[in-house]
């Protein structure tokens, strides 16, 4: 099992990641809806929906919702939301299995879902969510902002929950562009602590850029943190910068 996939397959993931305010994830599909420009009716593919709460809250604005993510134990927990919610379908799937061909009016990749194998794996992925969409279709990848990263997350530092301690360690190698990431769970009940390593290959604007440009996307945008009020928008074109710690980046598929 690959480092990344033993990560994701466990309620550990929900541990380390730590909750989600239903406030946040809701102002984070707004600014998905408005930015993409969809709403009541698109089709929308998730690609990566890990646990679904960016799926389910595209669905509360009338999406209609196909979710994909290669970690069996995240597909489970959607495939539960999914029985309730006749808008969302799931399929376990990794990225370099999509066949879908022109199929969506938005392709969404929330929450650094790339960056995990290597970078032609990557580049494959971008390119087959491309091809899912209909002409003129809306992609949104969101990834971490390496100038940032590479100031502010290189370090090691332990936090206290509930359930144990959790030690995270990150440091950053220059030569191939990626964060190297370890974590160490001590359950407080005495269990075993358990150890998750991984690698996370991280880009520049301009790699980006060029990627999507070479698969026939247009219309780049940028976004980075707004620095908004509690209720204002998350994220802006305005707020990105080498101080944004998120990099998300839209386009727009060509028409044919």
């Amino acid at each position: 099992m690959c480092p990344w996939e033993e990560y994701f397959g466990s309620d550990d993931y929900l541990l380390l990641e730590g909750p989600w305010r239903q406030s946040i994830t809701e102002r984070c599909a707004d600014f998905i809806c408005d930015a993409l420009d969809i709403g009541s009716g698109s089709r929308v593919l998730d690609a990566g929906c890990g646990t679904g709460r960016i799926a389910l809250a595209l669905i509360k604005r009338g999406c209609v919702v196909t979710g994909i993510d290669s970690s069996a134990y995240m597909v489970s927990r959607c495939r539960e939301l999914a029985l309730r919610e006749p808008k969302f379908t799931v399929c376990k799937l990794y990225f370099r299995e999509m066949a879908f061909e022109e199929e969506f009016d938005a392709v969404v990749c929330w929450s650094h879902s790339l960056g995990y194998a290597t970078r032609e794996d990557d580049a494959e992925a971008v390119r087959r969510m491309v091809a899912s969409l209909v002409p003129g279709g809306a992609i949104l990848i969101d990834l971490h902002n390496l100038a940032w990263y590479r100031e502010n997350a290189v370090r090691k530092s332990w936090q206290e929950t509930d359930a144990g301690f959790l030690l995270e360690e990150i440091a950053y190698d220059e030569t191939d562009q990626k964060l190297l990431r370890r974590d160490i769970i001590v359950p407080k009940d005495g269990g075993r602590p358990r150890e998750y390593k991984m690698t996370i290959l991280e880009y520049q604007p301009s790699d980006i850029t060029g990627l999507l440009e070479s698969v026939g996307v247009g219309q780049i945008i940028f976004y980075g943190d707004a620095r908004a009020s509690k209720r204002g928008p998350l994220f802006s074109r305005e707020g990105f910068s080498e101080r944004s710690n998120c990099m998300i980046v839209t386009g727009r598929k060509g028409d044919a």
